[in-house]
């Protein structure tokens, strides 16, 4: 599709008072506007792959010796890697600070069991490196 024609289709939608998504293809459905009545329009435009982290990245994850920030700005992907990950790595991942994008996702690592946890004020990378930092001192 031209831009010119997305312009146009997204100008119709626009007035035809529907809602129209872009997002993965992905089960859940966190529309509240359908539950109010709106008409949705969905197009899914990508696919969410897991991709495994490599035994690379899982021996250093464990080897780590020192204090550790992991930027959470989803809960899908944090709960597939704890789903993978081996014992070892997962017990060095628990020791490091999260900072979520979110209250829902600092509330969502809380209930994976990690106690170190703020939430940045937004989930822009400058919003959650402003909070790690803000964290440590």
């Amino acid at each position: 599709m031209l831009f010119t024609d997305s312009c146009d289709h997204l100008r119709r939608v626009a007035f035809s008072g529907a809602v129209e998504v872009h997002r993965a293809a992905i089960d859940r459905d966190h529309l509240s506007g359908r539950r109010r009545g709106a008409r949705i329009l969905r197009a899914d435009v990508y696919e969410r792959v897991p991709v495994p982290p490599s035994s690379r990245a899982v021996a250093q994850l464990q080897a780590l010796s020192v204090p550790a920030v992991l930027a959470l700005s989803s809960g899908e992907a944090l709960q597939r890697i704890l789903e993978t990950l081996p014992a070892t790595a997962l017990a060095a991942l628990r020791r490091a600070r999260i900072v979520a994008a979110s209250e829902r996702l600092a509330g969502f690592a809380r209930e994976c069991g990690f106690d170190d946890v703020v939430t940045a004020r937004g989930p822009r990378p400058a919003d959650l490196l402003a909070a790690a930092g803000d964290a440590r001192t």
